[in-house]
């Protein structure tokens, strides 16, 4: 038993600097180590990828030569400043976005997280970079997505709100109310647009007692079968009135079925 608490308790093995390396190497960012005068003093193979450059071609030189030219002169500045105030944290602003520059003169939107490590060589920072070029694209197309189906729904909002009769559009399960109906209910049945929504069971109390019954089993054909509902009933309006209507609908389903 002590033997077994002895191997549990044993310090963990003293990996090699080679090891160490296979490690660096194998990541799948890249890494940019540089000391206290920006120089670039180790490298990885991701970053020979993702800039275009090998390693000789990098170390030995200032980091600036991945910064877009217009950002150098500042980016000097905070580089100093890191190093006054050294601790882990992601580079940049909040909203404004990071780039890098390839060797052939591209730039690519870029994440990078900074490390300050100690050593007997003196202060180094490690810069993890990560190209975030396909992250960009989706979240501009998606963006885009949206803004379309904003403009759709204007467009069809303004098209139904136009017409003379309530627009309605509710799931099959009825527990879950209307998803959306026309201003025109006001007029039709005196209540509001939120009262009607708001109330998953609002619709089912305003429809005529006698009719009811007649109603449901229309319906039900139609969820069942996909045929187009026509019906001519009557609800109770909010001042007790009771309203004939000519009711039209028609299944529509999403990707979801």
């Amino acid at each position: 038993e002590q033997g077994e608490r002895e191997k549990k308790s044993s310090p963990l093995p003293h990996l090699s600097e080679a090891t160490l390396l296979k490690v660096l190497e194998t990541g799948p960012d890249a890494l940019v180590v540089i000391d206290q005068d920006g120089v670039i003093v180790l490298v990885n193979a991701q970053t020979e990828n993702l800039f275009g450059y090998n390693r000789k071609e990098l170390e030995g030189k200032k980091v600036e030569i991945l910064v877009p030219v217009r950002n150098q002169r500042d980016h000097v500045g905070q580089r100093r400043g890191y190093f006054e105030n050294p601790y882990t944290r992601a580079m940049g602003q909040v909203g404004k976005p990071l780039f890098g520059l390839r060797k052939d003169g591209r730039e690519f939107p870029v994440e990078i997280s900074l490390s300050p490590v100690h050593t007997d060589q003196g202060l180094l920072v490690t810069s993890t970079i990560r190209d975030v070029t396909e992250r960009r694209q989706f979240e501009a197309e998606r963006k885009l997505r949206e803004a379309e189906l904003a403009r759709l729904e204007a467009r069809y909002r303004s098209l139904v709100e136009e017409i003379p009769a309530v627009t309605f559009v509710a799931p099959f399960d009825e527990a879950l109310g209307e998803l959306y109906v026309s201003p025109q209910i006001v007029n039709l049945l005196g209540f509001t647009q939120e009262e009607w929504l708001n109330d998953p069971v609002l619709w089912h109390r305003q429809l005529h007692p006698e009719d009811r019954e007649r109603w449901h089993q229309d319906f039900a054909r139609t969820c069942a079968t996909a045929e187009p509902f026509r019906s001519v009933y009557r609800f109770v309006a909010r001042d007790g009135r009771p309203v004939w209507v000519h009711g039209e609908a028609k299944v529509v389903r999403d990707k979801d079925g």
